[in-house]
């Protein structure tokens, strides 16, 4: 069994959770161009959405949809990665974790009783903690446990143990099929998913005679096994929160240090090309700095990166909490010059 866990709405709700005053008020974040006028809508709260408003849409459209109440935001990006990566490492504290997005992640179970009671944990955890509701979604396969996510979000839980179990949806719910897929299959009358299924594997390598016709053929049998998923993990990273808040930086170099340590102690076969520092003020805003290194692990050189970047900050509120990141992994037997 699989668990698709899916953050809802996560960008208007990460806003929500550091801003009080916007619960229960539309929220829409948006990419804007430079003089703000413009721009993209990046996602958009389901009170927002009420009004048609949706990723992608241009700014300009979203405010001619939106209530008087709705209020639009530039992305933080930076904000959202660092909470992503906190509320990942929690919901790893259950199990492997295979990320997938900023926002979404499986995880496979033994059977589905523990599956469904390590999906309410899940929940419960993540909104205790992160002020944030995530949908889970269970399944046989990836396939069905994010279908499952997919139509009960937000705040859902579903199970789903064949695609037989949702054949009065439409087709557009089965991650691959987008909208031009759908118009070519629903000239064929392929509408639901029980079309689909009946439609059978033959006709539809008719209809897609490449991979894809191998992907949706697989789908409509309930078997993902040929199907690649991304699993290879693309970085490292350790949060601590500190005893008493500091803007000391010789206190913030000898935490990050720890962490360093640690990160170097578990991953003992691979190098790396990239660091990260995340610093968490007392108001909850993040300081992100990275450098970029020919692939190392050696501590002096990457403690010294790590030195530069802190000295750099412009602390202005007492640090709360640290966060370090490696990533750009390399096999250690492909070292660079700079290990010798």
């Amino acid at each position: 069994m699989f668990l698709h866990i899916d953050i809802d709405a996560f960008f208007p709700s990460a806003e929500k959770a550091r801003n009080k005053d916007l619960e229960n008020k539309p929220v829409v974040v948006c990419m804007f161009t430079k003089n703000g006028k413009g721009g993209a809508v990046a996602s958009a709260s389901y009170e927002a959405r009420a009004f048609g408003i949706k990723a992608g849409m241009p700014v300009s459209r979203a405010k001619a949809l939106a209530s008087q109440d709705t209020v639009f935001l530039q992305a933080d990006v930076n904000y959202y990665s660092f909470l992503s990566r906190e509320i990942m490492q929690e919901i790893a504290k259950f199990g492997k974790l295979e990320i997938i997005s900023i926002d979404e992640a499986y995880m496979e179970i033994n059977d589905f009783n523990e599956a469904r009671e390590l999906a309410v944990k899940i929940k419960s955890i993540i909104k205790e903690k992160f002020k944030i509701s995530v949908t889970v979604g269970i399944g046989k396969t990836r396939i069905l446990a994010k279908i499952a996510s997919k139509i009960s979000k937000p705040d859902g839980l579903k199970a789903i143990f064949s695609l037989m179990d949702v054949g009065n949806y439409e087709i557009t719910v089965i991650p691959g099929i987008g909208k031009k897929t759908a118009e070519i299959l629903n000239k064929y009358g392929i509408i639901k998913i029980n079309d689909l299924i009946n439609l059978g594997t033959m006709k539809i390598k008719e209809i897609f005679p490449n991979k894809y016709g191998d992907y949706l053929s697989l789908i409509i049998s309930d078997n993902e096994a040929s199907i690649k998923f991304r699993k290879k993990e693309k970085q490292k990273g350790k949060f601590i929160t500190l005893d008493n808040e500091t803007e000391d930086k010789n206190v913030i170099y000898k935490n990050a240090l720890v962490l360093l340590e640690k990160i170097l102690e578990e991953k003992k076969e691979e190098l790396f090309s990239s660091i990260s520092l995340v610093l968490v003020k007392s108001d909850m805003k993040n300081l992100v700095k990275t450098r970029k290194v020919k692939p190392t692990r050696n501590i002096d050189m990457l403690s010294n990166l790590m030195k530069e970047m802190i000295n750099e900050a412009v602390i202005d509120k007492p640090i709360r909490r640290i966060g370090l990141f490696l990533s750009d992994f390399v096999k250690v037997n492909q070292k660079s010059l700079t290990d010798f």
